[in-house]
């Protein structure tokens, strides 16, 4: 098989970051409308949660989160 493609492994989780203090600050956020969040549980499951009803809106946030990391604007 000389077309395999090995897919990269998933980094490795940081045990010592905890999310529930980020999710705290972000409820004290009144301005926040729509969210999609996305991440790992402490047992190494995907975890994806929305109030948006609709994939298709759900979609087009995350790609325009990945312009604006692919463009390191997030880090200026």
């Amino acid at each position: 098989m000389t077309n395999v493609i090995k897919f990269p492994e998933r980094p490795t989780m940081d045990v010592t970051s905890d999310a529930s203090e980020m999710f705290e600050d972000i409820a004290q956020t009144d301005n926040l409308s729509q969210a999609v969040v996305l991440g790992w549980t402490k047992d190494g499951q995907l975890f994806v949660a929305s109030n948006m009803t609709e994939g298709p809106s759900m979609r087009w946030l995350l790609d325009v989160a990945q312009v604006f990391l692919d463009e390191d604007i997030l880090t200026q």
